[in-house]
């Protein structure tokens, strides 16, 4: 009798375990995921900022044409969606934090 017991509390310990181990896993996936985007959406912002300086300088330089007023449009819409989603990734990462620190 005792050693049932004792094999069933040594499988629930081993269960806990693992699914502490895997929550810690998926955390640590998902701060990773959360850096990468923040990352990307960075470095896209940076490279949408020198293409539009560049678009800038060309318009400066030479007549304005339609083509490259449409150009210029396109980039400042894009450039306010990756605004946008830079922020909604920022507010998933504090949210993910929050829920992370509340203790279940």
């Amino acid at each position: 009798m005792v050693s049932v017991v004792i094999q069933v509390f040594r499988q629930m310990v081993v269960v806990m375990g693992v699914i502490v181990i895997g929550m810690m896993v998926v955390v640590w996936v998902m701060t990773t995921m959360m850096v990468v985007l923040v990352a990307l959406v960075v470095i896209v912002m940076v490279m949408l900022t020198v293409m539009e300086m560049v678009v800038m300088v060309v318009l400066i330089l030479m007549e304005v044409g339609v083509v490259l007023k449409v150009i210029v449009v396109v980039l400042v819409i894009v450039k306010m969606m990756v605004v946008v989603m830079d922020l909604v990734v920022m507010v998933m990462v504090v949210l993910k934090v929050v829920v992370v620190s509340i203790p279940w």
